[in-house]
C-alpha cells in the first residue's frame, strides 16, 4: 500500500537535500582554489629555480673561462680539455657567448 508523506515532511526534505547539495558544490569550489593556488605556487617555484640555475650556469662559466685563461699552463692537459668541453656545453645550454667571444 502507498503511503501518502505529508508536504511538510516533503518540504524538510527537499530542503536538507538541497542544502547538501550546496555544501558539496562549496567543498569542490573550495578544493578547486586550492587546487588553483598550488598550481600557481608551483608554476612560481619553477621560474624562479630555472632562473636560478641559469645565473648558476652562467657564474659557473665565467669561473671556468677565468681559470682556463688565467691557469690554463699550470692545469694538466686533460683536465683543461675537459673543462673547455664544459665551456662549450655552457655556452650551447644558455644559448648565447660573452662579449669577447668565450
Amino acid at each position: 500500500m502507498l503511503q501518502v508523506v505529508p508536504q511538510e515532511i516533503m518540504f524538510s526534505l527537499s530542503l536538507a537535500y538541497l542544502n547538501c547539495i550546496e555544501k558539496l558544490g562549496l567543498r569542490d569550489k573550495e578544493r578547486l582554489k586550492q587546487l588553483s593556488k598550488a598550481t600557481s605556487d608551483f608554476d612560481s617555484a619553477s621560474k624562479q629555480m630555472h632562473t636560478l640555475i641559469k645565473l648558476l650556469s652562467q657564474s659557473r662559466k665565467v669561473e671556468l673561462d677565468i681559470i682556463a685563461s688565467q691557469f690554463g699552463p699550470m692545469i694538466d692537459t686533460e683536465k683543461l680539455r675537459q673543462m673547455k668541453e664544459d665551456l662549450e656545453q655552457f655556452e650551447k645550454v644558455l644559448g648565447k657567448k660573452d662579449k669577447n667571444g668565450s
